[in-house]
């Protein structure tokens, strides 16, 4: 006789995989007043329907917020949230990528996005954004935002970051000192950077330039930022123009 293990006859299987049917229904969701369990105010002017699920399950601070007993948030319906002014043009956006897991990233985009991955610890998000800071640092001037990022990386511990955007700045500050950052440079940065014994500019006229439509508004920094321009290289006629109390 043949041995009937011989004839065993394994039982079929599949596996059904309908993940990407599960995922397409998430973005349909958002801020939708369907299920929603929450309504989220952002500085009083910004208000969407969220569903507590998707937020707890990828940021931890939203799983304090909404689910500690000791917080007060994890009682209501409705959360008053306070976000950076330059963050609320991207608050929308953000929280949509807790539906899709996509987001567009732009230079104008890419720190207040940071921020608010970094405020709520969506670190999958805040890693994108920081590489996409440090391989767009050398962007065209109008869209440069190298003196904003190198801020950023200082603030947040990011030497990767801030290291590229130093090498950036001050091999190209005839770019820097015309984007939109320039003016809003912190004054400890603008020292640091005057400081540099890299720096490639066209002339030093266009420094001085760049450094007193800075001073209109930090007339206060006048003697700390203009000891670091080299006036001997300069001409007396590119000096005449320039009157300093």
């Amino acid at each position: 006789k043949q041995n009937a293990a011989q004839y065993k006859v394994s039982e079929p299987d599949q596996l059904v995989d309908h993940q990407q049917q599960l995922i397409g229904l998430f973005p349909g969701l958002f801020d939708s007043e369907e299920f929603s369990d929450l309504l989220l105010v952002v500085n009083s002017s910004l208000q969407i329907h969220t569903h507590r699920l998707l937020l707890v399950t990828q940021s931890s601070i939203f799983r304090t917020m909404l689910c500690s007993q000791h917080w007060p948030e994890a009682q209501q319906s409705t959360v008053h949230l306070t976000e950076d002014d330059q963050c609320l043009p991207h608050f929308q956006d953000f929280l949509r990528y807790f539906y899709t897991g996509t987001i567009n990233i732009t230079t104008a985009s890419a720190l207040p996005v940071c921020m608010l991955a970094d405020k709520y610890h969506v670190t999958s998000l805040k890693k994108s954004c920081e590489g996409f800071m440090s391989e767009n640092v050398g962007t065209p001037r109008m869209y440069n935002r190298a003196i904003s990022w190198r801020k950023y990386g200082r603030l947040a511990d990011r030497p990767e970051l801030r290291e590229a955007c130093d090498k950036f700045i001050a091999w190209n500050m005839d770019t820097v000192i015309s984007s939109p950052d320039w003016t809003s440079i912190d004054a400890d940065d603008l020292h640091h950077l005057l400081k540099r014994s890299d720096l490639v500019v066209a002339n030093e006229v266009s420094l001085l330039k760049a450094a007193v439509d800075w001073l209109t508004d930090h007339p206060e920094q006048t003697n700390d930022v203009l000891q670091n321009i080299r006036f001997p290289v300069m001409k007396p006629s590119e000096l005449y123009q320039y009157q300093f109390s």
